[in-house]
């Protein structure tokens, strides 16, 4: 998540939404206390970043983003980053559904 805010900066974007399962990260943007102190430095410039784009974090549980959740499980496999710059085959049914506004679950 860290990586993709960096990245989302580095490309210009200033609009970003940020669905996350962890109440902890979510809260983490809130109050900078929360943040590790392993990770404080580019936890802070990332929350500095993130003050600088319009940007919406919250919480959703995993079973509730599809997407999300199928992107997380192939990145198990992945030995290197790996970006995408259109829907990957693998999400491209559930992006449709979620698009749709159409019922889709993790087990589909």
């Amino acid at each position: 998540m860290v990586k993709a805010i960096e990245i989302a900066y580095q490309k210009g974007w200033r609009k970003l939404w940020l669905e996350c399962d962890s109440i902890l990260v979510v809260q983490a943007f809130k109050s900078d206390k929360l943040v590790p102190w392993q990770r404080k430095n580019r936890g802070l410039n990332v929350v500095a970043m993130s003050k600088s784009m319009v940007f919406i974090v919250g919480h959703i549980y995993c079973e509730g983003n599809t997407c999300a959740y199928r992107l997380a499980s192939h990145d198990i496999n992945l030995q290197k980053f790996c970006w995408w710059e259109f829907t990957p085959t693998f999400v491209s049914r559930f992006f449709v559904l979620v698009k749709q506004d159409l019922p889709c679950n993790r087990f589909s």
